[in-house]
């Protein structure tokens, strides 16, 4: 069990089906859960993840190449959780 996470805000986001956003950094720290739907982030070293309702995806990517995020035929469904600077995440 993790620690209770301090944090900045909730976000629920609907992401158009069939996008990808090419290259860019996460704006701040900030986990993020799919809830309905698939896509894939590809990392600046070249990893391909598949985010999927089950998988909670850690951004800390804030300069440098970034990442690109594609979803799916059916969009997502995703829960944006906004951390703290000093949230420690393992």
């Amino acid at each position: 069990r993790s620690p209770t996470f301090a944090g900045k805000g909730v976000q629920i986001v609907s992401m158009q089906p069939s996008n990808e956003i090419n290259w860019h950094v996460g704006p701040r720290r900030q986990m993020i859960a799919t809830i309905a739907g698939q896509g894939e982030i590809e990392t600046g070293d070249g990893q391909k993840l598949v985010v999927k309702p089950g998988v909670l995806t850690l951004i800390e990517d804030l300069t440098g190449i970034g990442h690109i995020t594609r979803n799916g035929p059916q969009g997502r469904l995703c829960v944006f959780m906004q951390l703290e600077d000093d949230a420690r995440v393992e």
